[in-house]
């Protein structure tokens, strides 16, 4: 699930989120520690897309095909999404103990801190294509250009 974050009248101040704004009552926000909402303003992110719910059926969690983990593919797949709306960045809380922080972080995004969330640790993982450069192998990363080139390819 992708949820973007902006005021009330998105359209008109150009898809723009700020912290400040309505959209701080989202629960999705209500969640993440002060300190790292400070951080997020701090890095003056004007607009922000939440990636969340990225599940991959337990058989395929693990299984690398032709080099790529399906969870892979769907968290680059979501940082397409951002450029292409515009966004400044992702965030996204990631579960320690199943290493999707991990994935994040080889992918790029950095960690802007450790929190808890339904029982588990978890780290908050942010992107943002001013100050981050995707990286990853070239094969997985030709992948997602191809899929994402060929999108509406019925």
């Amino acid at each position: 699930m992708l949820r973007i974050f902006c005021d009330d009248d998105c359209r008109k101040n150009e898809g723009f989120w700020s912290l400040e704004l309505p959209s701080q009552s989202h629960n999705y926000l209500r969640g993440i520690p002060e300190d790292a909402k400070n951080v997020l303003k701090e890095r003056g992110s004007r607009s922000l897309m939440a990636m969340e719910y990225l599940t991959v059926c337990p058989d395929y969690r693990a299984e690398v095909i032709a080099g790529a983990r399906a969870a892979e593919m769907i968290v680059r797949l979501g940082l397409k999404v951002m450029n292409s709306l515009g966004l400044d960045a992702a965030i996204g809380v990631a579960r320690v103990d199943r290493k999707v922080n991990s994935l994040a972080d080889s992918i790029g995004c950095e960690e802007i801190m450790l929190m808890e969330k339904y029982n588990n640790k978890c780290s908050l993982m942010y992107f943002d294509h001013r100050f981050h450069t995707a990286k990853g192998n070239p094969f997985v990363m030709n992948m997602v250009e191809n899929l994402w080139k060929n999108r509406n390819q019925g």
